[in-house]
């Protein structure tokens, strides 16, 4: 299997209390595909229906085995009675509230053998009981070197690891205690090779009751134990940039994101004393620490709760620090409510003319979007679309998923354009409410006047394999992808085909997207989140080569805010495939890559008309996108810029300055 051969491996399961979640865990290791591994499980004194299961495991498969303590000692003791009664040469944990992909085992083996490494690394996927709170963390900041991957707040996890046995027989867990694994896991990560793979095969899951989830106690400074146990196995030459890292991740994490947790101002005094004068005991400097002020910075809401931690811990006053603690906790339960505020007055700082935008919006309310559109209205429609002159057709891709209540909108706005529609196919993506029926309705009422096609996927595609499909599908030299739940105005086609057909070489013409709620209510330009540079490039109407438009523009963050706001030319020498291809490797930012592909082939037109309106209603794939997924993604992307167009190093500084901003506003 590789160079070192079919090695076997052993993975550990401490066993305590989980008889709810013991069986999903061993299961999916069971179904690994590789299969020279043993199964450990360490029943700790369960005092539920655990000790059972574990029983019938052991006596059903033969490469599962079992050890029942005598007294419960915890995680560390497990591992390390674990570690002592087996000889394989690699060995890999499992939390038994945790599961695994089928291939954990075999990727992190072959990431090993693959890099001559002593350990192997993966990211982590952690979720609880509602799907949609599930997030991936990526287990290295910003590249996999030794610093980087203990830059990370899962870092200390032994479970997301496969490591060579023997650099742990010379470093046990600590017993009990928890944090145990702190003192073990970064300290093989910084003295051993440690080898990396940006694939997520570890889910760990958050389970209510647990020991990261349970009530906060004094327990839970066992981490200053940890932290000086892990000094000791690094030894005495751990690099500064390597000690902020892990003071920041293990001990003021705590101190931000456990101790506010605990009940009680009172109580919680306590604890905050107790956690001041540990870290005073072992020479841990919270109050100056750079990560700390730092991130003090990062907002007007962090300068004023994190300021008023330092200074009442600079004066030992901690009363004030748990009564800060207690506002935090108010706000973050009534946050919900003070959102519209909040974002109006960061609106009002940062861009003024924007917030008086926004604000005469909803003074004096604006809609977009005709009531009560019928099917009457969609064939009165059609029937003055059929008597325009066939000119410049335009094949309009309408892509959808589950967007029935706005399919007869979107058609109206299509339908009312004052340029002649070619076709109209309408690229459904296997809907689960009733948008077939709907669209084979519109089909029936107006496909006499308009050619109209109804595409069916039995299977969802996602996003970039509808837009390839409308390509390939579409007749005209004029492709528009006008998603279903987004409208237009009716003068859009004649502006953005005006370029086009007075310059042949114009490959995409776009106009300004205005935001618009649900029900059509107009809610203002998307033109101060493009125009990141406040270059003013977007303040007239502009023609320019795609190259030009990139290197000033778009290397820096996409500057087409919605793919229904433009028309693309269709031409023989672009590999649609391939443009595609390019985008799908992209969950959140395909469609950057997209545009700024598509314009290398020409030149690029823009109207500074709000002619196309972008509904924001909830289900949008960008009110969903995961940050540090979306983060990943921009900077893969600026990798992939700087090797294709060769970027100055003012690009490049430029775009370093971008990601900064991103993380200070995505708070990561």
């Amino acid at each position: 299997m590789s160079e070192h051969g079919n090695e076997k491996i052993t993975i550990v399961v401490p066993c305590y209390n989980v008889e709810n979640y013991l069986a999903r865990c061993i299961d999916s290791l069971l179904a690994q595909t590789y299969k020279n591994i043993e199964i450990v499980m360490v029943e700790d004194c369960s005092t539920d229906g655990t000790k059972d299961i574990v029983r019938e495991y052991e006596l059903k498969y033969k490469n599962v085995k079992a050890i029942y303590n005598k007294e419960n000692g915890g995680l560390g003791h497990a591992r390390n009675v674990a570690i002592r009664s087996t000889n394989t040469k690699y060995v890999a944990f499992i939390d038994s509230d945790d599961w695994v992909e089928p291939n954990f085992a075999e990727e992190l083996y072959k990431t090993i053998a693959k890099n001559k490494a002593d350990m192997a690394v993966c990211d982590i996927y952690v979720c609880g009981d509602n799907p949609s709170s599930g997030f991936r963390v990526k287990m290295y900041d910003p590249k996999p070197n030794r610093f980087g991957l203990i830059n990370v707040g899962l870092a200390a996890s032994s479970c997301n690891k496969l490591f060579k046995i023997e650099i742990l027989r010379d470093m046990e867990y600590p017993e009990n205690t928890i944090n145990e694994d702190i003192p073990v896991t970064l300290a093989a990560m910084y003295k051993y090779k440690t080898a990396y793979t940006d694939k997520t095969y570890y889910t760990y899951y958050q389970r209510p009751g647990s020991i990261q989830n349970g009530q906060i106690t004094k327990k839970r400074l066992d981490v200053f134990k940890a932290v000086s146990l892990l000094k000791k196995n690094m030894g005495p030459d751990i690099d500064k940039q390597t000690w902020e890292a892990i003071v920041w991740y293990q001990i003021i994490q705590l101190l931000l994101s456990v101790l506010p947790k605990a009940r009680g101002v009172i109580y919680r005094r306590g604890l905050i004393k107790d956690f001041s004068n540990r870290a005073k005991s072992q020479g841990i400097d919270i109050i100056n620490n750079p990560r700390l002020n730092e991130f003090k910075g990062s907002s007007i809401g962090n300068r004023l709760y994190i300021g008023g931690l330092i200074i009442s811990l600079k004066y030992r006053i901690f009363l004030v620090t748990s009564l800060l603690m207690s506002v935090l906790n108010l706000y973050q339960r009534n946050r919900h409510r003070l959102v519209p505020f909040v974002k109006a007055l960061r609106l009002l700082l940062n861009n003024p003319a924007d917030f008086l935008s926004s604000l005469k919006a909803r003074l004096f309310p604006k809609y977009v979007i005709k009531k009560n559109i019928s099917l009457d209205d969609l064939l009165i429609k059609a029937k003055i679309q059929s008597k325009l002159p066939m000119n410049n057709m335009v094949s309009v891709v309408v892509p959808n998923y589950n967007y029935e209540r706005f399919l007869i909108q979107r058609l109206y706005s299509i339908l009312s354009q004052k340029s002649r529609i070619g076709e109209i196919l309408i690229l459904d993506d296997s809907s689960t409410d009733n948008s077939v029926e709907l669209a084979r309705k519109i089909k029936d009422s107006i496909g006499e006047y308009v050619p109209i096609r109804l595409i069916n996927n039995t299977k969802n595609q996602g996003t970039f394999k509808q837009w390839e499909k409308g390509f390939i599908k579409s007749k005209y030299e004029y492709v528009w992808i006008a998603e279903a739940d987004d409208f237009c105005n009716d003068k859009f086609l004649e502006n953005t085909l005006k370029p086009m057909i007075g310059d042949n070489d114009v490959i995409l013409s776009y106009v300004d997207t205005a935001f618009i709620s649900a029900d059509g209510l107009f809610m203002g330009s998307i033109k101060p989140h493009i125009d990141y540079q406040m270059s003013g490039h977007w303040d007239s109407n502009y023609i320019n080569d795609g190259i030009d438009e990139i290197k000033n523009y778009s290397y820096l963050n996409n500057t087409i805010s919605n793919v229904s706001s433009v028309v693309f030319r269709k031409t023989s020498n672009i590999d649609y495939s391939e443009l595609f291809k390019d985008a799908r490797d992209y969950r959140q930012a395909g469609d950057w890559v997209f545009y700024v592909n598509y314009m290398v082939y020409g030149k690029v037109a823009y109207t500074d008309r709000s002619l196309n309106y972008y509904r924001q209603h909830g289900n949008n794939v960008s009110s969903t996108t995961k940050a540090n997924d979306h983060l990943e993604e921009i900077l893969r992307i600026y990798d992939m810029f700087n090797k294709k167009l060769n970027l100055s190093k003012e690009h490049k500084d430029a775009q370093k300055k971008r990601i900064e901003f991103v993380k200070k506003a995505w708070n990561i």
